[in-house]
This record gives structure tokens, sequence and C-alpha cells, in this order.
């Protein structure tokens, strides 16, 4: 009897073991989450961020085009650039066509805290087009404009032509939460 017993006894025991084993594992992994959520907190705190982190999260499921992560900042439906109203079933078409690959380059050269510090930001003029292009983001209370201006490119004779030039200005609303809802696209030039 004592042979049935014991294996019995030591197998009841390990399986107390890798309880308290997955438990301490649990546990660490909640404090580390916990932790990691206070030091968040807390420099969100200091650094007072509002909308700031918002706008990183914009930025970066915009460049890795994440239709599902970008639609916390649509409200539907949306007005395309020509005043099309747009539902959320042609979301993925409207990112698609709206924001081209020069605006997220740009974007993502944007610096946010600088941005935040001073509501302004002006990328250098950048060159991976076939026409110069640049992005000016403004920040007020209530709005966040990011203003793609594309140039032409000098003519044959390296003088400026200025007909052609155009800029999609892209309005967001900065709600009493701090967060960034989508406004509008318009177009000049």
């Amino acid at each position: 009897m004592n042979k049935i017993l014991v294996p019995g006894i030591i197998a009841f025991l390990i399986s107390i073991g890798a309880c308290k084993n997955a438990r301490d594992n649990q546990s660490t992994a909640d404090s580390t989450k916990e932790f990691l959520n206070k030091a968040e907190s807390a420099e969100a705190g200091k650094l007072n961020t509002g909308w700031k982190e918002n706008f990183v999260q914009f930025r970066t499921a915009l460049y890795n085009n994440d239709t599902i992560w970008l639609k916390q900042f649509f409200e539907f439906p949306l007005k395309d650039i020509d005043g099309n109203e747009i539902a959320e079933k042609g979301f993925g078409t409207f990112i698609k066509n709206n924001f081209s690959t020069a605006f997220k380059t740009a974007l993502m050269k944007i610096n946010a805290d600088d941005l935040y510090k001073t509501n302004e930001a002006l990328t250098d003029t950048l060159h991976r087009t076939e026409n110069p292009y640049q992005l000016l983001v403004t920040a007020t209370d209530n709005e966040l404009t990011l203003n793609l201006a594309i140039y032409n490119s000098p003519d044959a004779n390296g003088a400026y032509i200025s007909e052609g030039e155009s800029n999609f200005i892209y309005v967001f609303k900065i709600t009493a939460e701090k967060t960034l809802r989508f406004k509008s696209i318009l177009l000049a030039g």
C-alpha cells in the first residue's frame, strides 16, 4: 500500500508546487504590468502629455496601415476630400486613397515632444517622390492641423514653377478628453 500511496503523495506535492509557481508567475506578470502602468502614469503626469500620446498612436497606426486601430480616431460616416460620405466598410479604401505614402513618411519625421511643447512642427523638405514635400503640423487648444505641402520640381532650366503645387490639409479635433478625432480633409492649390 505504501508503494501506491507514495507516488500519489509525490504527484500531489508536485501539483501544489506547479500551481504555486503558476500563481507566482501570474503575480509577477501582474506586478510588472502594474509597475509599468504606474510608471507610465507617473511619466504622463510629469510631462502632462495630453493629446501627444494619442498623436503618436495615430501616427504609428497610420504608418503600419492598422485600420482596426485607426478607427478610434474617426467617427462614421465620414466624408472624403470630395465631400462623399464614407461608411465604416469603406474605411480601408478611404485611408489608402487619402493618406499617401508621402504623408505617412513625413508624419513619422515629426517629433511629438517638440510638437507638444511648441504647438508647431515642420519637417525638412523631403525628396522621396517626384516632387519635394514638407509637413507642417500646428495645434491649438481644440484642433490639430497637418498640412502636407507638395512642391513642384524645378523646370529643365532650374527655374521655380509655382503652378501645380498643392496642399493636403488634415484637420483633427482635440476633444475635451484630449483625444484626436478626424474632422476633415481640405485640398488647396
